[in-house]
């Protein structure tokens, strides 16, 4: 009859449903929030993934901001590739943010990428 007042009735009983170790299940995605959750247990015939970042990768991949911000905050952290410099035909520039695709010829300065591919662009 108390049960909306179980902590006054039965403290004990709260308590102890306090201490109880938290399930913990596989995770889920839950598609409202673009995130995905270990803490209910999965429905039948839900595809279950190990890790957060397996879930996140396979449901979420364009939303990854969302799902797994802690992966994507590691990934800006890791230090970025710097390539040699190879031409952007389509915007006559030259970059080293990239890396260069096989058989494609490349160049240690950007002043050297410039020069060789684009002399006639030059201002």
């Amino acid at each position: 009859n108390f049960e909306w007042k179980l902590e006054v009735c039965d403290p004990a009983s709260v308590l102890a449903a306090e201490q109880e170790p938290k399930k913990i299940y596989q995770y889920i995605p839950v598609w409202s929030t673009f995130t995905c959750t270990n803490e209910v247990e999965p429905p039948p015939m839900e595809k279950t993934y190990k890790t957060l970042e397996e879930c996140c990768n396979k449901n979420f991949e364009w939303k990854l901001e969302v799902c797994d911000p802690a992966s994507v905050l590691a990934a800006e952290q890791e230090p970025k590739k710097i390539y040699q410099y190879i031409p952007v035909w389509s915007t006559f520039t030259c970059t080293n943010e990239v890396e260069p695709p096989p058989m494609e010829k490349t160049y240690k300065t950007l002043e050297e990428c410039c020069n060789k591919n684009f002399e006639w662009k030059l201002e």
